[in-house]
Protein backbone atom coordinates (compact mmCIF):
# COMPACT_ATOMS: atom_id res chain seq x y z
CA UNK A 1 0.00 0.00 0.00
CA UNK A 2 1.18 3.46 -0.98
CA UNK A 3 1.61 6.71 0.80
CA UNK A 4 -0.23 9.54 -0.46
CA UNK A 5 2.20 12.05 -1.52
CA UNK A 6 2.63 15.25 -0.30
CA UNK A 7 1.34 16.90 -3.39
CA UNK A 8 -1.91 14.78 -2.94
CA UNK A 9 -2.37 16.28 0.19
CA UNK A 10 -1.04 19.68 -0.65
CA UNK A 11 -3.66 19.77 -3.13
CA UNK A 12 -6.73 18.37 -1.46
CA UNK A 13 -6.46 20.31 1.62
CA UNK A 14 -6.52 23.18 -1.14
CA UNK A 15 -9.58 22.29 -2.54
CA UNK A 16 -11.66 21.90 0.16
CA UNK A 17 -10.41 25.65 1.29
CA UNK A 18 -11.18 26.93 -2.04
CA UNK A 19 -14.24 25.12 -1.12
CA UNK A 20 -15.12 26.62 1.96
CA UNK A 21 -14.01 30.32 0.88
CA UNK A 22 -16.51 29.55 -1.66
CA UNK A 23 -19.26 28.82 0.52
CA UNK A 24 -17.92 31.94 2.51
CA UNK A 25 -18.01 34.35 -0.26
CA UNK A 26 -21.48 33.00 -1.12
CA UNK A 27 -22.52 33.96 2.85
CA UNK A 28 -20.93 36.84 2.57
CA UNK A 29 -22.33 37.97 -0.52
CA UNK A 30 -25.87 36.89 0.43
CA UNK A 31 -25.67 38.82 4.30
CA UNK A 32 -24.95 42.17 1.78
CA UNK A 33 -27.87 41.61 -0.15
CA UNK A 34 -30.04 40.99 2.50
CA UNK A 35 -28.52 44.30 4.36
CA UNK A 36 -29.06 46.18 1.03
CA UNK A 37 -32.80 45.14 1.15
CA UNK A 38 -32.69 46.94 4.83
CA UNK A 39 -32.47 43.74 6.56
CA UNK A 40 -31.79 45.06 10.31
CA UNK A 41 -30.33 41.17 11.06
CA UNK A 42 -27.61 41.61 8.06
CA UNK A 43 -26.46 45.27 8.71
CA UNK A 44 -25.81 44.10 12.53
CA UNK A 45 -23.78 40.65 11.46
CA UNK A 46 -22.24 43.45 8.92
CA UNK A 47 -21.13 45.67 11.55
CA UNK A 48 -19.68 43.50 13.71
CA UNK A 49 -17.79 40.93 11.15
CA UNK A 50 -16.60 43.58 8.85
CA UNK A 51 -16.43 46.83 10.56
CA UNK A 52 -12.38 46.73 10.79
CA UNK A 53 -11.95 46.58 7.12
CA UNK A 54 -14.54 49.58 6.49
CA UNK A 55 -13.09 51.62 8.90
CA UNK A 56 -9.75 51.35 7.23
CA UNK A 57 -11.09 51.98 3.96
CA UNK A 58 -13.14 54.92 5.28
CA UNK A 59 -9.41 56.26 6.84
CA UNK A 60 -7.93 55.75 3.25
CA UNK A 61 -10.41 57.80 1.20
CA UNK A 62 -10.37 60.55 4.16
CA UNK A 63 -6.95 60.78 4.29
CA UNK A 64 -4.77 61.70 7.56
CA UNK A 65 -5.99 64.83 8.43
CA UNK A 66 -9.51 63.84 8.73
CA UNK A 67 -9.17 60.14 9.51
CA UNK A 68 -10.81 60.75 12.83
CA UNK A 69 -14.10 60.92 11.06
CA UNK A 70 -13.57 57.02 9.68
CA UNK A 71 -16.56 55.89 12.13
CA UNK A 72 -18.54 58.73 11.05
CA UNK A 73 -18.74 57.56 7.68
CA UNK A 74 -19.16 53.67 8.52
CA UNK A 75 -22.34 54.92 10.58
CA UNK A 76 -23.36 56.78 7.22
CA UNK A 77 -22.96 53.14 5.34
CA UNK A 78 -24.86 51.25 7.65
CA UNK A 79 -27.77 54.31 8.28
CA UNK A 80 -27.94 54.50 4.89
CA UNK A 81 -28.57 50.02 4.25
CA UNK A 82 -31.16 50.23 7.39
CA UNK A 83 -32.89 53.09 5.36
CA UNK A 84 -32.58 51.36 1.85
CA UNK A 85 -30.36 53.77 0.43
CA UNK A 86 -28.23 51.44 -1.29
CA UNK A 87 -29.17 48.65 -3.52
CA UNK A 88 -26.78 46.02 -4.11
CA UNK A 89 -26.94 44.06 -7.42
CA UNK A 90 -25.54 40.76 -6.89
CA UNK A 91 -21.94 40.10 -9.12
CA UNK A 92 -20.21 37.25 -7.66
CA UNK A 93 -16.98 38.22 -5.57
CA UNK A 94 -18.62 42.16 -6.01
CA UNK A 95 -19.92 42.99 -2.41
CA UNK A 96 -16.80 43.87 -0.94
CA UNK A 97 -15.96 46.16 -3.72
CA UNK A 98 -19.51 47.53 -3.93
CA UNK A 99 -19.00 47.87 0.20
CA UNK A 100 -15.67 49.58 -0.20
CA UNK A 101 -16.88 51.79 -3.17
CA UNK A 102 -20.00 53.21 -1.29
CA UNK A 103 -17.65 53.81 1.55
CA UNK A 104 -14.96 55.94 -0.51
CA UNK A 105 -18.01 58.00 -1.93
CA UNK A 106 -19.33 58.74 1.48
CA UNK A 107 -16.39 59.52 2.52
CA UNK A 108 -15.71 62.02 -0.84
CA UNK A 109 -19.08 63.66 0.53
CA UNK A 110 -18.13 63.61 3.70
CA UNK A 111 -15.11 65.97 2.62
CA UNK A 112 -16.51 68.41 0.13
CA UNK A 113 -19.36 69.13 3.09
CA UNK A 114 -15.80 69.74 4.77
CA UNK A 115 -14.62 71.78 2.19
CA UNK A 116 -11.32 69.63 1.68
CA UNK A 117 -9.79 67.12 -0.07
CA UNK A 118 -8.15 64.01 1.14
CA UNK A 119 -4.48 64.25 1.78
Amino acid sequence: MSSPKSNDCTTTKQSRRAGADKELLDAFEEMVLAASRGDHRAIGCLAIAYVTPLLDEARAALGPVHESDAAEVVEQLLVGLAEGRFEYERVRGGAVAWMNGLVRAIAAEHLRVLGTEAA
